[in-house]
């Protein structure tokens, strides 16, 4: 717990594909990751704009051939959304610069706790 404490201490801001899920338990543990900025891939980038119909984790990555070993560990899961955000959107920006876009109206104190 020291570790991560430290670690969320260093963090400007969390990225989470579904931001109040894993907020509402991380902040049961870490209470002091309210005060951080969360920004949730899920919900703040246009998916449909793209042409994708589900913001699933799972299907957005299968229509942009990202290979999972597995879903749903959070390690796995961490990795596969760094890959996802770092494809090119149809722009030719990555969907982690659309996220960012989102930087000054980022989810924290609106995220049910």
């Amino acid at each position: 717990y020291a570790k991560i404490r430290t670690l969320i201490a260093q963090t400007s801001f969390f990225v989470s594909h579904n931001a109040e899920f894993d907020y509402s338990f991380l902040v049961r543990l870490f209470p002091e990751i309210s005060e951080k900025p969360w920004l949730c891939s899920m919900r703040q980038i246009n998916w449909r704009r793209f042409g994708y119909y589900s913001r699933k984790l799972e299907h957005l990555l299968i229509m942009h051939r990202i290979p999972v070993d597995t879903l749903h560990r959070a390690k796995d899961d961490c990795y596969a959304l760094l890959a996802l955000l770092n494809q090119p959107t149809i722009e030719g920006k990555t969907y982690l610069w659309e996220l960012l876009q989102h930087f000054r109206n980022p989810l924290v104190g609106r995220i049910p706790g």
